[in-house]
């Protein structure tokens, strides 16, 4: 339940300020994530930046939490669970699409359409993008997307991307 999720997860931001959490955001970036990003991901990364592919995070983490990595990653464009903020205060309260499972679709379709595409270009791009996934929550927009490519993924993943002969890799071996 992505709903109860995001209450749990941000109940534990609410009642902050953004500028009183950000010293917690650099301590998270610093302790858990350089520590297990992984060299394999940013030379993927690296090549598609080289190519001058527009890349773009699609994640069910909030955006409060994701947006720091992205700009960790060097990745510009995200789209994450939205985050309620009121005077500068976290209210604990998500907002927006929630981009979980088909709600990715549904954000993503937004988000081409804000980027001004028509809905035959956008079309055009879901049938050129390559979408990575680990989890079996992404089958629909790994289905959507004209070249979908499984990462370590779980068993339920690995299965589907078999039987829809999907490309698999491994950015941890």
């Amino acid at each position: 339940d992505i709903e109860a999720y995001l209450r749990f997860e941000l109940g534990v931001l609410a009642g902050n300020t953004v500028n009183d959490l950000q010293p917690l955001i650099r301590e998270f970036l610093e302790c858990y994530v350089k520590p297990i990003m992984l060299p394999k991901a940013q030379t993927l990364i690296e090549k598609h930046k080289q190519q001058g592919d527009q890349l773009l995070i699609i994640t069910a983490t909030n955006e409060f939490i994701a947006k720091p990595v992205a700009q960790l990653l060097g990745i510009d464009a995200l789209l994450g669970c939205g985050v309620e903020i009121i005077d500068g205060v976290v209210s604990g309260n998500f907002t927006g699409t929630l981009t979980y499972q088909e709600g990715k679709i549904h954000r993503l379709r937004e988000w081409l359409s804000e980027q001004g595409m028509s809905a035959s270009e956008a079309e055009a791009v879901l049938n050129t993008a390559i979408f990575y996934s680990d989890s079996h929550n992404d089958l629909p927009l790994l289905s959507l997307v004209g070249h979908p490519v499984v990462v370590d993924g779980d068993e339920e993943l690995l299965r589907t991307a078999k039987e829809r002969d999907w490309r698999c890799i491994s950015l941890r071996k």
